[in-house]
This record gives C-alpha cells, sequence and structure tokens, in this order.
C-alpha cells in the first residue's frame, strides 16, 4: 500500500516538476535582457524538461533511474542540441542570424523525429538491438518535450496574428 502511494506521489511529482521547470524557465525568459542568456535558459530549460519527461517515462515504466542515468543524459543532451539547427539554418554562428530565421529549422519539424523513431524502432527489430529501441524512445520524448514546449510558448504570438 505505501509504495503505491509513493508511486503515485513521485508520478504527481515529476510531472509537476516539468511544468514548474517550463514555467519559470519561460518567466526568466520575459525578465532576461541579453540574446545570450535568453538563448542559454531557453536551451537549459529545454534540457531539463526533456531529463525529467524521460525520468517520468522510466518512473511510469517502472524501471529503474540509477540503471539509466545514460537515457536521462542522452534526453537531456539531445533536447539541447536540438537548438543547433538554428545556427545551420541562419548559416552563421552568429546568435542575432540564428534567432531571427524567417522559418522553423528542419529540426524543429515534429516529421523528422516521427521519421527517426521509425527507422530506429525498425533498424531495432531487424538485428534484435533492445538498446536501440529504447534509444528511439528516448530521441522521441526529447524531441516531442522540445516541440511542445516550442509550440506552446508561440500559441499566443500566433493567434494575435492571426486576429
Amino acid at each position: 500500500m505505501f509504495v503505491k502511494k509513493w508511486s503515485l506521489i513521485l508520478k504527481i511529482a515529476v510531472t509537476g516538476l516539468i511544468g514548474i521547470t517550463s514555467f519559470l524557465g519561460d518567466t526568466c525568459l520575459k525578465y532576461t535582457q541579453t540574446a545570450v542568456t535568453r538563448a542559454f535558459l531557453d536551451n537549459v530549460t529545454h534540457a531539463i524538461v526533456s531529463a525529467l519527461t524521460w525520468i517520468l517515462i522510466l518512473i511510469l515504466s517502472k524501471k529503474s533511474l540509477v540503471q539509466n542515468l545514460d537515457g536521462i543524459f542522452f534526453s537531456f543532451a539531445l533536447s539541447s542540441f536540438i537548438d543547433v539547427d538554428h545556427f545551420l539554418s541562419a548559416r552563421s554562428w552568429k546568435l542575432s542570424d540564428a534567432t531571427n530565421l524567417t522559418k522553423r529549422p528542419f529540426l524543429h519539424c515534429t516529421t523528422v523525429p516521427i521519421l527517426l523513431w521509425l527507422i530506429l524502432i525498425l533498424i531495432s527489430k531487424a538485428l534484435n538491438y533492445p538498446s536501440l529501441n529504447q534509444c528511439s524512445w528516448i530521441v522521441s520524448a526529447s524531441f516531442l518535450s522540445h516541440h511542445i514546449r516550442d509550440g506552446t510558448r508561440r500559441v499566443p504570438h500566433t493567434i494575435a496574428q492571426s486576429q
């Protein structure tokens, strides 16, 4: 009985932490003065939200967090790495160029992680490679947590433009 309650409390706590981290990260972005600080804070927030998302998935799957620290770190790093596509699309390492693109960069297209997930799943099944299967789910969680957070911040902006 105690274990079930503890498990429920842990699930609720991690879910709450995802929301709180997103809210605090986005709120801090509003009050940050420099573009470099905003980019850093946004990137770190993406990374933390992704790591927490993978932790929640591990908890829901009843897997050990300690035995999956590498997956948690991979999720953290990958979600942060996604924003490199801003610089690649801008063909510049200048932050001002990367943050003033006319369209969303390629890694911000949700089709990319879906295809990547599908390819990794198929390869893992064909080669009987279970760790690649887990990797595919980490990739999916990292990309989708990044895209959802980006999307929720753009909704008010998009609605205001359409009116």
